[in-house]
């Protein structure tokens, strides 16, 4: 009977020990007899925050701070474009580049897929795709002509996006995105032309943009931006932005 007891005690005391989180020790522990035990401590051992989720500790599951600041965020920049809307777009002259021009953009066609008739969409990517269609009818557009000016960009990390792109001798981008504290190396992009040209009193542009990103991202962002601002090398997105600038955050990277 004594034996039983004692197997009792040895087992809940090595229960009490297993469930004590990182930097912490048991207290008293109470059986048919009264048992003090400590466990063994365990520091927290911390990974790094990334743009979707804060430091975690990998041992116990505790969460310390926020996610990293997007940089969008951090520049003030918002996306507040939505597809299948027109927008006012106020731009540069071609030829009067002190000139400006008065238009809409429209960002439409979304679709999600799992190939792309423009480059490879390795495993585990997709290709998110969408249109951007500019349109101009004012005096100074048919008198000097439009300069329409498209980004894309990453919601989360402009710098690093920017100057890790390479592009092929088939007009190709490759990048690398961070997603949920992984860096995917193949993304991919390209601009293909729809369509450029007058039509009775309109000027038409339109531009369709693919990105092959990770499944499940959310950090594409194509946009419109004033000619007027000149993009020089070296030079990001927050350079040339301005009041003027329109923004479309791409939902995230999922196939329905």
């Amino acid at each position: 009977m004594k034996r039983k007891k004692l197997l009792s005690t040895v087992i809940t005391i090595l229960l009490a020990t297993t469930i004590i989180g990182c930097g912490k020790s048991a207290k008293t522990i109470t059986t048919e007899e009264s048992v003090t035990t400590e466990a063994a401590h365990t520091e927290h051992v911390w990974e790094d925050a990334n743009y979707q989720q804060p430091s975690v500790c990998t041992v116990c599951g505790e969460v310390q701070g926020e996610p990293l600041k997007a940089d969008f965020v951090t520049y003030g920049f918002e996306c507040n474009a939505e597809i299948d809307q027109t927008y006012e777009y106020r731009t540069a002259c071609y030829e009067a580049q002190n000139l400006t021009t008065v238009g809409q953009v429209t960002f439409s066609d979304y679709t999600v897929a799992d190939n792309c008739d423009f480059f490879e969409v390795p495993e585990g990517y997709v290709c998110q795709a969408v249109t951007i269609t500019y349109c101009y009818d004012d005096e100074n557009a048919w008198q000097y002509g439009t300069m329409s000016r498209t980004c894309n960009e990453d919601y989360y990390d402009i710098v690093g996006h920017d100057d890790f792109m390479e592009y092929d001798g088939n007009d190709v981008g490759t990048c690398t995105r961070t997603f949920n504290g992984m860096d995917y190396a193949e993304c991919h992009v390209y601009f293909e032309t729809l369509d450029k040209g007058w039509k009775d009193t309109y000027y038409t542009y339109q531009t369709r943009v693919y990105n092959s990103v990770p499944e499940g991202y959310d950090g594409v962002v194509v946009g419109a931006y004033d000619a007027h601002n000149v993009w020089e090398d070296n030079m990001y997105i927050y350079d040339v932005a301005d009041e003027n600038s329109i923004f479309l955050r791409l939902p995230a990277a999922v196939i329905e």
